[in-house]
């Protein structure tokens, strides 16, 4: 029957089991387990072979290979903290075994003279996100000199040192019944006296007409197409007087003797020699009559 093969498990290298021969089936090997920063023989592999314990983290947890040659197992320095609060200093600290950067987390900001103690230390800067107002607490020892609303709103408060909230003032935002400088025929888009806009598009009758890319202009009603339409009457596209189209026909579209030409609706009558057999008064085929004779 066929060999069958146990595979090793592949650890990190603190003395766990890994097969021969570079990974190829072979038999399973106990490795010798990191306890510094030296490499040791990797007996699991070939005779040249290292095991790098460094890589491995042969320290041991809390402890980390350093040293001017990085070569022995050692505590880095912690980060301090600020004397006023506890916050985490972010100045960069050193001592034999290696140096910390002592980076802020993420959000903080590393504030130079942080309340005023001298100290580098991390914090989460305030901004003027959502409030207002004159000279407020950065809430690291800053100020923030002017917190400004958008346009349109105001301050809910004027003391120095105050943070209030922007509202927009009294009487708006507007409506398409008092928004300033809309007369009662007028449509379009308005400032509502708010930093934003109002839309009065809607008309009582017709449609809103703006001139190009304005965003206001006036209601207008389109003119139509007659509604009983006859020689002279107009036919083809038009511009219905509101910015649109209008599409007007003849009467009997099918039939030859209506057709419209130079956008005027015309028709060419029957004549005598076309009544064939026909006697009497007959239709000229243009609302009127032709008489046949008989």
């Amino acid at each position: 029957s066929a060999n069958t093969y146990a595979l090793c498990t592949v650890t990190d290298g603190a003395g766990g089991q890994r097969q021969t021969n570079n990974g190829e089936v072979g038999a399973c090997c106990a490795r010798d387990a990191c306890t510094s920063c030296t490499d040791i023989a990797d007996k699991c592999r070939a005779v040249t072979a290292k095991l790098d314990c460094a890589g491995y983290g042969g320290c041991g947890a809390g402890m980390t290979c350093g040293g001017a040659n990085k070569d022995a197992c050692c505590t880095g320095p912690t980060c301090g903290t600020s004397t006023i609060d506890a916050k985490q200093l972010c100045t960069s600290v050193t001592n034999t075994c290696s140096t910390n950067a002592c980076k802020c987390p993420s959000g903080d900001s590393c504030v130079a003279n942080y309340k005023g103690g001298g100290q580098a230390a991390c914090c989460k800067v305030k901004t003027c996100t959502n409030i207002c107002g004159t000279n407020i607490d950065d809430g690291c020892g800053g100020t923030l000199p002017n917190c400004a609303c958008g346009a349109g709103k105001v301050c809910s408060t004027s003391t120095s040192g105050v943070a209030g909230s922007c509202s927009c003032p009294a009487g708006t935002p507007y409506t398409c019944a008092n928004v300033p400088g809309k007369g009662a025929n007028d449509c379009g888009t308005y400032d509502n006296g708010c930093a934003g806009t109002i839309d009065c598009n809607a008309c009582a009758v017709g449609s809103c007409k703006k001139a190009g890319g304005a965003q206001t202009g006036t209601c207008c009603s389109p003119t139509t197409c007659p509604a009983v339409p006859g020689i002279g009457t107009d036919c083809g596209s038009f511009d219905n007087g509101c910015g649109g189209t209008k599409n007007c026909g003849c009467p009997n579209p099918t039939a030859s003797r209506f057709k419209c030409v130079a956008n005027k609706c015309a028709c060419t009558k029957r004549t005598v020699a076309e009544c064939g057999t026909d006697t009497g008064l007959q239709p000229d085929g243009c609302g009127g009559t032709i008489f046949c004779g008989g």
